[in-house]
C-alpha cells in the first residue's frame, strides 16, 4: 500500500507549485482527503493528474539525486507550505478586517 502524500510532497513529485496542487484540489482536478486541516493525495491520483498536465513525475517523492539536494528540495517544500499557510492566515485576517470596518446594520446582511 503507497502512503499518501502532503501537498508539499505531492508538488515536490510533480515539479509544481504548492499552490498548483492546491487549486487543483479546489477545482476538483486532482483527487485528494482531508483529514481535520491536512490533505492528502494518493499517489497514483498525482500520476494520473499529471499525466493529463504532460508533466512528467519523478519517480519517488524524494528522489536522491544528492543527499544535500534533497535535503534542500524537502526544506524548500516545508517553507512553501508553511508560507502558504501564512497568506490562507493573512487573508482569513483581511477578510475579518473588511467585515469589522462595515456599519453594524451592514454586517448581518
Amino acid at each position: 500500500m503507497k502512503a499518501y502524500l502532503t501537498p508539499a510532497q505531492a508538488a515536490l513529485r510533480a515539479s509544481v507549485s504548492r499552490p498548483t496542487i492546491m487549486t487543483a484540489i479546489k477545482k476538483g482536478k486532482l483527487p485528494a482527503k482531508r483529514d481535520n486541516k491536512s490533505w492528502a493525495i494518493h499517489p497514483d491520483d498525482l500520476d494520473k493528474w499529471s499525466e493529463g498536465r504532460g508533466e512528467r513525475v519523478s519517480p519517488s517523492v524524494m528522489q536522491d539525486d544528492s543527499g544535500e539536494i534533497s535535503a534542500l528540495r524537502v526544506e524548500n517544500a516545508v517553507l512553501k507550505a508553511k508560507l502558504d499557510a501564512k497568506d490562507e492566515v493573512i487573508a482569513v485576517l483581511r477578510d475579518q478586517l473588511d467585515h469589522a470596518r462595515l456599519p453594524f446594520w451592514k454586517r448581518w446582511r
